[in-house]
């Protein structure tokens, strides 16, 4: 992981649970300005695994925190998910 992959991961790490704006505004923030494109596939996946053990575990915080995850964990799966219909097309 790079300098920024790790500073993404301490804000996830630390907007994760919370019911506050924070959930809404880090996963907003790392959508529209930083890019999932500029994210390893490893910061993604990690993020994601770190969103179901947070939910499993209920600790994701209350339902709109929640949704607001379970929406950002979709956002990364698809682009994940391009990635690899890219590559089979190529």
């Amino acid at each position: 992981m790079n300098d920024k992959e790790l500073m993404v991961t301490f804000a996830f790490r630390y907007c994760l649970g919370r019911s506050t704006y924070a959930p809404k505004t880090f996963c907003d923030y790392v959508i529209n300005e930083i890019g999932l494109t500029n994210l390893s596939e490893f910061c993604l996946k990690s993020m994601i695994k770190e969103i179901i053990e947070a939910s499993e575990m209920q600790r994701i915080g209350d339902l709109t925190d929640a949704n607001v995850w379970y929406n950002f964990m979709d956002k990364l799966n698809e682009h994940l998910n391009e990635g690899k219909n890219e590559s089979d097309i190529n």
